[in-house]
């Protein structure tokens, strides 16, 4: 092995090195990225599951109000 090889190897080490030092570490961003993320997604979607329950009680109480309404005859409706 002659001393250009041998520099080329080392030089090709290092190089692998330094790029796998890179990509880990944008590997790991990118993994923290994602973990912060996911836990935004739970809490919006916990925030629609309690919207939506207050949703559904709005209407069941809006249909509760006007069942008595619309259960009169259409006369008594309209009476002075």
């Amino acid at each position: 092995m002659n001393a250009a090889s041998f520099v080329t190897g080392a030089l090709a080490r290092a190089y692998e090195d330094v790029a796998t030092k890179m990509l880990n570490s944008q590997n790991q961003r990118l993994a923290d990225q994602h973990h912060q993320i996911a836990a935004g997604n739970q809490q919006l979607r916990r925030r629609i599951t309690e919207l939506e329950d207050n949703l559904a009680a709005a209407r069941t109480g809006l249909r509760r109000m006007i069942r008595p309404e619309t259960s009169r005859p259409a006369t008594a409706l309209f009476r002075p």
